[in-house]
């Protein structure tokens, strides 16, 4: 089994993130980047990735990259433009497609294929 943390850059996971390092968590750190995070985001990440260097630690960046129809248009932005789509909140295919999918495929990339 490979855990991690789901790092998503927001208030939830900073929190989680330095609460689980100070109890001495020591295993992966992972981003699905979604190829439209806000600036602010990738600069915070830089932050955290310099307090993380302390503890031996960094946050790895996963993007979408599987050959399907989801990968290929320089992130989420460009597959919506791509097929001439609005986002719908309800129905959240963007987090399972550019952050659970690629969170799965780190893991199965390690031999881990629970799902």
């Amino acid at each position: 089994m490979n855990e991690m943390i789901s790092y998503g850059g927001g208030v939830n996971s900073v929190a989680m993130t330095v609460l689980l390092v100070r109890e001495g968590w020591r295993r992966p750190i992972i981003f699905a980047d979604t190829g439209c995070e806000w600036p602010d985001t990738t600069c915070y990440n830089r932050l955290m990735d310099d307090w993380l260097a302390q503890f031996g630690l960094s946050i790895t960046v996963v993007k979408r990259d599987d050959g399907s129809e989801y990968a290929g248009h320089g992130g989420l932005y460009g597959y919506l433009w791509w097929r001439k789509m609005i986002v719908f909140p309800a129905v959240r295919f963007c987090t399972v497609e550019y952050k659970i999918a690629p969170l799965n495929q780190w893991r199965a990339a390690k031999g881990d294929v629970r799902r």
